[in-house]
């Protein structure tokens, strides 16, 4: 991220206050995402894998922070920016395509965060 500062203040001669404000977007959008995925992942842990430790009607709770976070994202691509200010989400989407390129790449990786998870939470077994 830091480079990419650089790069927007010395070759797009950005001023230091916009590289600041777009460096700022980018990080929020990184962590929208992020809470959108836990948000999902967190949904799918505890309502759609046969757990019963929750109340089914409490499904409401993550669906409407799913909303909330798709309409959060959705104002920030929507329009797209144009100018200096386009490179905040652009380096969002990038990050985050690395992400999932690198998880779904790396076989085992998902599979071995979960198993530790587990391990850590005392849910399963270790072997």
């Amino acid at each position: 991220m830091a480079l990419i500062e650089i790069f927007a203040f010395l070759v797009l001669h950005a001023p230091p206050l916009n590289v600041f404000i777009e460096a700022g977007s980018a990080g929020v959008i990184m962590i929208l995402v992020v809470y959108l995925m836990a948000t999902l992942g967190m949904t799918r842990w505890f309502f759609l894998s046969g757990r019963n430790e929750i109340p089914k009607w409490q499904i409401i709770i993550p669906i409407v922070a799913v909303l909330f976070l798709g309409y959060t994202l959705w104002c920030n691509f929507v329009p797209f920016p144009s100018g200096l200010d386009l490179w905040a989400p652009v380096v969002a989407l990038v990050v985050f395509i690395a992400g999932l390129v690198v998880a779904a790449g790396v076989k085992g990786i998902p599979s071995s965060i979960a198993g530790k998870a587990n391990e850590e939470e005392s849910l399963v077994e270790s072997a």
